[in-house]
C-alpha cells in the first residue's frame, strides 16, 4: 500500500472528510440563527452569543499557525488562509527562478500544509526555530507543561522526564539552567519528585529492580541542582510521608549532606536522618542502616553495640541529638516554613517511651533541658536572639517528655503545660531539673576517643 501511494490518497480523503465535517457544523450554526430569528429577543441574543463565541474560537485556531508558527494547532481552513499569504512570496520565488533560469518552485514546497492541515514536520522545525530564538521563559513554560502532563500520566513518562534533568543542566545550549528552573524547583518539581518516589516505593505493582531504578533516577535529578535538593528535602519533611523515610538510598543521600556548608541544607538533612532513625524498626538489621544510625547518634561502635537492641534508648538519644543540633541552627528560623519543619520533625522524633530508656540517656535529656531553659531565660541583650527563640520552641515541643520523666518530683506541678495547645512563651512555665539522680556520668576516655575516630572515618 505504501509503494502504490494508497496512504497518500487515504490521508487526503481523511482531510476532505474533516473539512466537510467542519462545514456541516457551520451550516448547523447558521440554521440555529435562522430558527432563532423568529423567537423572543432573549433567545436570539443567547443563540447568537454562543455561535459568535464558537466562531471566534474557531477563527483563532485557524489563524494561529500564521501568527504563531511554532503552534501545532490548525484547522482545515488554516491552509487556505496561509496560502493567501504565501501568494506574493511564491510569485517572488517564481520571478527569481525565471531570471536565474532555475526550475520553478513547487507549490507543495512553499506551503507547510497538506490537504489543509498543518504538516507535522514543518511545524516541528518551526518549534525548534522558535525555541532557539526565545529566552529562558520558554523553557519554564514548556517544562511546567511537561511536568504537569507527565505527573498525571504514566509513571514511565515521569521516569523519562526525571532522567533528562541532569542532561538539561549539562546542556551547552541553555545559559544558567539553575536560574531557568529556579521557579519550578521551588515547589512543582520537589512535589512531583516526592510523589513519584512515594508511588514507586508503596506500590506492589513494580518489581524491586524497577523501584531501585526509579529511586536512583529521582536522586540523580535532585542532586543536579543544590536548590532542588534542598527544596525536595523540605517537601519530604512537610509531606507527612512515611514511606520515603524507609528508603535506604534516600536517607543515605541526606546523610551525605549533614555536614554541608549550606546551613539550611545541613539542617534539613539532619531532620531527615532523625526521622528515619525514629521510624526504623530494627536499627542493627542492615549494615547500611547501622552506619547511618551510628553516625546520626554520634556513638562509637561499642556504644552502638550496647544500645542496639534498646529501641527507646536509641530514640531518646536521637531526640537529644537532633534537639541539640536545632538549638544552635540558624537557617532562617524566623521563617514560618522553617519552624514548621522543626515542629514536624520533633513531633515524630519524640514518639518514644522514656521509661524504657537507659538512665544515662535520660540524664542526657535533662542536661539538655537545663541548657535550653538557661538559653531562654537569660537576660543578656547580647545573647543571640535566634538561640533564645529556638530554645523556647524546642522546650515547648519536648516538654511532654520532660513531664513524663519527672512525674512525682518537685517539677510535677508543671505537668499541665505538656498538654496545652500552642507554644508557651512564658519562661516561668519551664523549670530546671534539680533531681540529683538525673545527672550524667562522665564518659569513659576510650569511648570518647573511639567516637571521635568513628566520626573522622
Amino acid at each position: 500500500m505504501t509503494q502504490e501511494g494508497v496512504l497518500v490518497s487515504l490521508q487526503r480523503m481523511i482531510n476532505i472528510l474533516h473539512a466537510f465535517l467542519h462545514l456541516s457544523i457551520f451550516e448547523f450554526l447558521v440554521g440555529l440563527i435562522v430558527l432563532a430569528s423568529g423567537g423572543d429577543p432573549p433567545v436570539i441574543i443567547a443563540v447568537n452569543f454562543h455561535i459568535v463565541l464558537s466562531l471566534l474560537l474557531y477563527l483563532r485556531y485557524s489563524l494561529m499557525p500564521i501568527f504563531h508558527p511554532h503552534s501545532l494547532y490548525s484547522t482545515p481552513f488554516s491552509g487556505f488562509l496561509l496560502s493567501l499569504r504565501a501568494v506574493p512570496r511564491l510569485g517572488l520565488s517564481l520571478f527569481r527562478a525565471i531570471t536565474r533560469h532555475d526550475s520553478p518552485p513547487k507549490v507543495q514546497d512553499s506551503a507547510p500544509f497538506q490537504g489543509g492541515w498543518l504538516a507535522l514536520d514543518w511545524a516541528t522545525l518551526e518549534v525548534e526555530r522558535f525555541a532557539e530564538a526565545q529566552s529562558s521563559t520558554l523553557y519554564v513554560a514548556a517544562i511546567r507543561w511537561l511536568v504537569l502532563m507527565t505527573s498525571l500520566g504514566q509513571d514511565q513518562e515521569m521516569e523519562q522526564f526525571l532522567a533528562g534533568i541532569p542532561d538539561f543542566y549539562a546542556s551547552k545550549k541553555v545559559e544558567d539552567p539553575a536560574n531557568v528552573l529556579r521557579e519550578l524547583n521551588t515547589d512543582l518539581l520537589p512535589r512531583v519528585i516526592v510523589s513519584f518516589m512515594d508511588r514507586s516505593l508503596s506500590s506492589d505493582l513494580f518489581l524491586g529492580i524497577t523501584v531501585q531504578k526509579r529511586i536512583r533516577i529521582s536522586l540523580r535529578a535532585m542532586e543536579a541542582d543544590p536548590y532542588l535538593l534542598q527544596q525536595t528535602f523540605h517537601r519530604a519533611l512537610c509531606s507527612g510521608n512515611t514511606t520515603i523515610f524507609k528508603c535506604t538510598d534516600f536517607v543515605r543521600l541526606a546523610d551525605r549532606y549533614i555536614d554541608d556548608v549550606d546551613p539550611k541544607l545541613c539542617c534539613l538533612a539532619k531532620c531527615i536522618v532523625a526521622i528515619a532513625i525514629n521510624r526504623l524498626e530494627n536499627h542493627g538489621s542492615d549494615e547500611r542502616w547501622a552506619k547511618i544510625v551510628q553516625r546520626g547518634l554520634n556513638w562509637s561502635q561499642s556504644q552502638f553495640a550496647e544500645y542496639c537492641g534498646q529501641r527507646d534508648s536509641i530514640k531518646l538519644r536521637n531526640l537529644v541529638k537532633i534537639t541539640r543540633e536545632l538549638s544552635s541552627a540558624h537557617p532562617g528560623h524566623d521563617d514560618p516554613s522553617a519552624r514548621a519543619v522543626i515542629q514536624d520533625t520533633l513531633h515524630v522524633v519524640r514518639q518514644l517511651n522514656i521509661e524504657n530508656a537507659s538512665h544515662q540517656l535520660r540524664a542526657e535529656f535533662c542536661e539538655l533541658w537545663n541548657q535550653l531553659v538557661g538559653s531562654m531565660q537569660i537576660q543578656n541583650l547580647l545573647r543571640d536572639p535566634i538561640i533564645k527563640s529556638n530554645a523556647r520552641l524546642l522546650l515547648s515541643l519536648t516538654r511532654d517528655i520532660y513531664v513524663s520523666l519527672h512525674e512525682g518530683t518537685d517539677t510535677s506541678r508543671f505537668a499541665f503545660a505538656a498538654f496545652t495547645d500552642g507554644l508557651d512563651s512564658n519562661p516561668v512555665s519551664y523549670t530546671l531539673c534539680n533531681v540529683s539522680t538525673h545527672r550524667c556520668s562522665p564518659p569513659a576516655p576510650e569511648n570518647t576517643a573511639a567516637a571521635h575516630g568513628d566520626q573522622e572515618a
